[in-house]
Formats: C-alpha cells, sequence, structure tokens
C-alpha cells in the first residue's frame, strides 16, 4: 500500500459497502488470506487507494474536476488509475468525458481504465433483433476517447454467486425475451454479459475498448462490508466474496496494464505511455464468438465487445506460445517522430516467418473535445504479394475510407503470408501539432520495425 485518500469522509477511508476492496482485490490481491489460491491478476504490484463513498453510501467523494482525483494518485506514483464507476448517459460524450480526455493529453504516461457500465438492456431494443441487448449505453466518463474502457463479458464459472440463475430470472425487467432471458448469468465465457454497456458513443466511436470477465467474480470481502451487498459468499472462507458488473471486469484489466507496463519498463527499459499500453492490450483481445458478441455485426470491432476479449496468452511473448514476437513504436518521448502537419506519415518496414497471426494496432491519445480532433490512419502492405489493407477495416458502420472517428485502429490476419511487410502511419487532419502515437505488431516476425 502507498497511500490511502479518504475523499468521501473525512479521515475515514474504510469500506463499508465492499465494493472498492473487492476491486483493489481483483487488481492486486496477493492470496494471502486463501494460502494464494485467490489472487489478483497483478498481486505484486502496488497500490494508492482513493476512497470516495459518503456516509449514505453515495459517491461524493468525486471531486468536481477529476483531474483532482487523478493528479494526487499520479503524485504518489501512480501510472494506472482505475475507474469501477460512472453514470448513466446514453453513450453521450460529457464533461467528465472530457476532463479524462484532459488529463491523460496532458499525463501521457497515466493509463484511465474505466468501467462501460451496467446499463445494457434488452427491452424493446431499437437497434438489435428482440431478444437482444439493445446499443448506446456506454456510461460516462467512460465515453472519453483516451481511456481504456472496459465492458464485461461472462466467466466460466457454474457454481457459486448468482450463476446458477438466468439474466430472466435476476433482472426480468431487463431482458424480457429470448434469448438473453434464458441464458445463465455466468457459464459461457464467449458470451457478454447482458447488463454491460455497449457502444457506440454519440459520435459513432467504437466503446467499449474491450471486455473482461465480470460476472461471479471471486475476490477479497472488506470486513466491514455486509454479505448483503455481495452476489454471493465464498462458501469456504469468509475473506473473500461474488460481485459482478463492469466494476469487477475493468480491475482485471488494471491488473493486466500493470503486467504490461511491467514489461515494457522493467524487461525492456522503456517507460511506455498509455497509449502504448493500451495498443498492446488490444492488439492481444480474442473474438468472442457467442451469439450476444456478435449480433448484428460477427466482426471486430464491434459495439458489444469492442475489439474483443483480453487474453495475455496473445498479448505478451510467453512460454504458450513459442516463436510469437512483440515490437513496437512509442513516440511519447520522441518529438521527431511525432506528427506536425496534416499529410505526415511514418512507414515501418518488417518481416515474418510462416506463422499462426499477424497482428497490429495503432493507439494515440487525441486532444480533448468531442469526436476525434487530430485523425491519424493505419495503412498495412505486404510487399510480395501487393496486398493492401486499412485500420479497423470491418468496422459495423464500414464506408470503405480511413477510419475518420477512432483513435484506435487494428490489423488482423490469420495464416499471413511471409515475407516483408510496411506499416504506414499518417495524419489525416491535424488540429495541434506534436501528435504523438503507439504503434504495436505482434506475430512471427523474423525481422523487426524499422523506419524507411
Amino acid at each position: 500500500m502507498v497511500g490511502v485518500e479518504a475523499l468521501g469522509r473525512p479521515n475515514d477511508p474504510s469500506d463499508l459497502h465492499g465494493h472498492g476492496t473487492h476491486v483493489a482485490g481483483s487488481i492486486l490481491g496477493d492470496g494471502s488470506a486463501s494460502g494464494q489460491q485467490i489472487q489478483g491478476t497483478a498481486p505484486g504490484a502496488k497500490l494508492y487507494f482513493q476512497s470516495v463513498m459518503d456516509a449514505s453510501g453515495q459517491l461524493s467523494g468525486l471531486p468536481l474536476y477529476l483531474a483532482s482525483l487523478f493528479g494526487t494518485a499520479y503524485q504518489a506514483g501512480a501510472r494506472i488509475h482505475n475507474n469501477s464507476w460512472g453514470a448513466a448517459t446514453q453513450s453521450m460524450y460529457t464533461f467528465s468525458s472530457i476532463e479524462v480526455d484532459e488529463f491523460v493529453d496532458q499525463h501521457r504516461d497515466m493509463l484511465v481504465v474505466i468501467s462501460a457500465g451496467n446499463a445494457g438492456s434488452a427491452l424493446s431494443p431499437l437497434h438489435t433483433q428482440p431478444g437482444f441487448v439493445d446499443w448506446l449505453s456506454i456510461c460516462s466518463p467512460a465515453s472519453s476517447k483516451n481511456a481504456l474502457t472496459v465492458g464485461a463479458s461472462r466467466s466460466s464459472r457454474t457454481n457459486g454467486g448468482l450463476s446458477h440463475l438466468t439474466y430472466g430470472m435476476a433482472w426480468p425487467q431487463s431482458y424480457p425475451d429470448p434469448p438473453i432471458r434464458d441464458e445463465t448469468i455466468s457459464g459461457d465465457c464467449d458470451a457478454i454479459a447482458a447488463f454491460s454497456s455497449r457502444g457506440p458513443c454519440d459520435d459513432r466511436r467504437i466503446k467499449p475498448d474491450l471486455v473482461a470477465p465480470g460476472t461471479d467474480i471471486l475476490s477479497t470481502r472488506a470486513s466491514t462490508a455486509p454479505l448483503h451487498n455481495f452476489w454471493g459468499p465464498h462458501p469456504g472462507n469468509q475473506h473473500y466474496a461474488y460481485m459482478g458488473g463492469t466494476s469487477m471486469s475493468a480491475p482485471l484489466v488494471s491488473g493486466c496494464a500493470a503486467l504490461v507496463r511491467e514489461y515494457y519498463a522493467r524487461g525492456l527499459g522503456h517507460q511506455p505511455s498509455a497509449a502504448l499500453i493500451k495498443a498492446t492490450l488490444i492488439n492481444g483481445t480474442r473474438l468472442l464468438s457467442g451469439p450476444d458478441a456478435r449480433a448484428d455485426h460477427p466482426y471486430l470491432p464491434n459495439y458489444h465487445q469492442g475489439f474483443g476479449a483480453i487474453s495475455m496468452p496473445h498479448t505478451l511473448p510467453n512460454p504458450s506460445m513459442p516463436g510469437m514476437v512483440l515490437d513496437f513504436v512509442d513516440t511519447w518521448l520522441a518529438p521527431d517522430t511525432q506528427f506536425h502537419f496534416t499529410g505526415q506519415a511514418f512507414r515501418f518496414q518488417f518481416s515474418t516467418a510462416e506463422g499462426p497471426f499477424l497482428r497490429i494496432c495503432l493507439a494515440y491519445s487525441d486532444v480533448p473535445g468531442r469526436a476525434l480532433q487530430n485523425n491519424l490512419n493505419l495503412f498495412v502492405q505486404h510487399l510480395g504479394t501487393g496486398g493492401k489493407w486499412i485500420g479497423n477495416e470491418a468496422l459495423p458502420t464500414n464506408l470503405r475510407i480511413p477510419d475518420p472517428d477512432n483513435n484506435v485502429e487494428i490489423f488482423r490476419m490469420d495464416d499471413p503470408p511471409a515475407g516483408d511487410w510496411i506499416v504506414q502511419v499518417s495524419a489525416a487532419n491535424l488540429l495541434r501539432p506534436g501528435q504523438d502515437f503507439a504503434l504495436v505488431v505482434c506475430g512471427f516476425l523474423s525481422s523487426r520495425m524499422q523506419t524507411v
């Protein structure tokens, strides 16, 4: 524990609800109360805890200006800030969203992770078929451009918590029709949690960015929290309990972000930008195959699962994926490799051997403001075959032009041809010069990226 800040109740950071302790445990619980059997995703990380709940159980501890919240954590050394809270604003880009974008714009190495919200509903859908969860329910500030917004997939759990219930049994008003009504809350890890807020944002941007398990998540239980605040107790250990929501999926991703940051900082000696960590996590995601995760658009990205579900085996080099190489460009500290005028482009060449996949992701922290201000685009070419592709070719509303809406763009290919590749990042529109970017390439590379 690096520090504790009591914002909701002066001098009292205790957790009377249990939400904050559960979230923190999912990030960095070390399993000391369970013989190391129940741990967070980054048990070696450090914690700066900010309590924002007031005496009535509301979040009045949140400051009027969010930079105050992020700033004290940043000054304490935090570079990943988990936010398992939000307001149901129907995918609008709000004042709180722009405040997040402003802070990341001014602190390029602070990754702000935000839960997408639990406003997903299949009651009288306007954009999807009956029985499926509708669009346009992203909360704020999860609609911000520069944050990493996390939705909830279903965990694989088949016992404990609410896993035995169907969505219709638990929330009949929100899920009155099949198929969602009759599906169990957990158990199918290729499906989306029905309550998980869906995109797009009201300016057509893809959100959530990715999803992670958010149903029947087992984590630490505050000793001061009543059991009825949880989805259920751990059957054999009073120090743990089940909870659900995008509040639970976001901290799992925050812990993964800590592992990615450690990979760059300690493993490679590079201080990563928020955009690089975001690009790395998104580059490793997997497509969820459940009908609800692919409803109305079976490709990535879409408005249900964003760019897919977090998958660490495809994110960082590891023994389970021998031969996989990760390469990157991160220009936040290199002004000579930043964009200074519209039409400027940077090109990189690399080579691949035969392998099962090639993945490329471009991400950047944009200028604050509704919709893209600085528009960068991704282009990919295989020199041997002459094949050419643009980033985000499979957008739900694909106009077959370079993506004008998103500050994250991906390229993915299974069984790519071996040989030489060119990646180009270009500035289609630049309202403010000095735009940095992060580019991640992952696959079975035979040579790393070189500037051409």
